[in-house]
């Protein structure tokens, strides 16, 4: 999970965020860490995703 945080995070290309993103919104158990992250403004999320 971690290293899906990791792609997310250092933003390695826009698929690569989000696939990462869908599979994080899958599996994660703590809801308000991925949101948390998602709304920092630290990561660029496709604008399909924050909506």
């Amino acid at each position: 999970m971690w290293l899906l945080y990791r792609d997310v995070w250092t933003g390695a290309s826009p698929g690569i965020v989000a696939n990462a993103y869908y599979v994080l919104r899958a599996i994660e158990t703590d809801e308000e860490r991925l949101y948390a992250y998602r709304d920092s403004g630290r990561i660029k999320l496709p604008d399909y995703l924050t909506g």
